[in-house]
């Protein structure tokens, strides 16, 4: 089992104007697509297609059927890996 220590949204000032959302994720591991399945469950609800508590019952249900769509790569990269 994967365990997530931390989930965080944050708005950043974007090159050339605007802002860019960063999701930011900690825990003891990932399971493939895991980070890209999450994303695009908070695209549904940030778009108003899903009230925001469905993101708490999907991972409760622990059913990645439950999950949005998966986000594209582009814009993921990892920042660090740290062993405890």
């Amino acid at each position: 089992m994967r365990t997530l220590s931390e989930v965080r949204l944050d708005e950043e000032p974007a090159e050339g104007g605007g802002t860019r959302l960063v999701l930011t994720l900690a825990g003891d591991g990932f399971l493939r697509h895991m980070v890209r399945a999450i994303a695009g469950s908070l695209v549904e609800v940030g778009r108003g297609r899903w009230p925001a508590a469905q993101i708490g019952a999907i991972l409760a249900s622990k059913d990645r059927s439950q999950a949005g769509p998966t986000a594209p790569p582009h814009g993921l990269f990892l920042v660090s890996v740290r062993y405890c």
